[in-house]
């Protein structure tokens, strides 16, 4: 008998975190559940560490040893491994709420949906301290119908339990070699889901460490947009409408200021000009005239600013 729900756990040297995420599954009140943990060359104990957790608990745990290859080449191993009907992913240094995979997956039962999303909880590696994300504004349905949903909801996988069937034969794997290998499989996957759910309430437990990519400004970041252009050109291959490509620009706007405001953290001036013209280049390309298109829905106090911030010039004078 297949499993509900089958967990996926790239591990890549994360040692003094894996107990505490492998416990979190292992406490899951959801009993149907595969746990797939993937060692993806891991240079400390953790292999062996893995392999005591599968020794112990043959009939939930099952784990892997591949040479490394990345997060997203762990990933789409252990997609492959996987029998449930739905597919979770958790990161080896976070961990899941004890309720988390029982309330996606009766959530995604009760509305027959194909992607189920919950809120989560991000916990500062220095100090603990923990922030709420809900995800009460997500509307449910389908993205094709309402584009807005792509707007509302974060580019992680970790937050989501997705049918297996439907992500096997419908979406891109996660693209190995690159960063930000998420933002294809999330976005495409709400964008091509027949129908989206939501469990508003923090089920996730996400660890913002002080090394994470977010943190550390590098000249990969540019590969965001790499991402970015996947994610259009997959929703775009389902028609075009006016709708669409307002949310589209919303999105990709969105992550051009993510990484317009980085530039502003300490770095190597090269690497900031790289990634402004990177960025600016790619909304040129692929929304032509949107440095005019004022639309997008901000706060009011920022709309006075707005043609500002469309700007490449003001981004390479603040960066400097």
């Amino acid at each position: 008998m297949y499993p509900s729900v089958s967990v996926i756990v790239p591990v890549w040297s994360t040692e003094k975190h894996l107990c505490r995420c492998m416990n979190s599954l292992l406490a899951q009140t959801l009993q149907e559940l595969e746990i797939i943990a993937i060692d993806d060359g891991s240079p400390d104990s953790c292999p062996q560490i893995l392999d005591e957790y599968a020794k112990n608990n043959p009939a939930k745990v099952q784990v892997f040893h591949i040479a490394n290859g990345g997060l997203a080449n762990a990933r789409n191993y252990g997609v492959a491994k996987a029998h449930g009907k739905y597919l979770g992913f958790v990161d080896s240094d976070d961990w899941a709420g004890p309720n988390m995979f029982a309330e996606l997956y009766n959530r995604a039962e009760a509305s027959n949906a194909d992607v189920c999303v919950c809120g989560y909880y991000t916990v500062r590696e220095r100090d603990g301290k923990m922030r709420t994300r809900h995800c009460g504004s997500l509307p449910e349905g389908s993205a094709r119908n309402a584009p807005a949903i792509l707007l509302n909801a974060t580019s992680y996988v970790w937050n989501k339990l997705i049918r297996r069937d439907f992500l096997t034969q419908i979406l891109p794997l996660s693209p190995v070699g690159f960063y930000f290998e998420d933002i294809p499989v999330s976005y495409c996957a709400l964008f091509a889901a027949a129908r989206v759910s939501a469990v508003p309430e923090p089920l996730y437990h996400y660890l913002r460490r002080t090394d994470s990519i977010s943190s550390c400004l590098t000249v990969r970041h540019i590969e965001v947009f790499d991402a970015l252009a996947a994610v259009n050109a997959f929703c775009r291959g389902f028609g075009t409408s006016p709708e669409l490509e307002h949310a589209l620009l919303a999105l990709n706007r969105k992550h051009l200021w993510l990484r317009c405001i980085d530039t502003l953290r300490p770095c190597d001036r090269k690497i900031k000009r790289e990634i402004l013209a990177r960025g600016f280049t790619h909304m040129d390309t692929q929304f032509p005239g949107w440095r005019k298109n004022h639309t997008m829905v901000v706060p009011h106090n920022a709309r006075f600013f707005l043609p500002l911030l469309n700007q490449q010039w003001l981004w390479r004078l603040l960066a400097r």
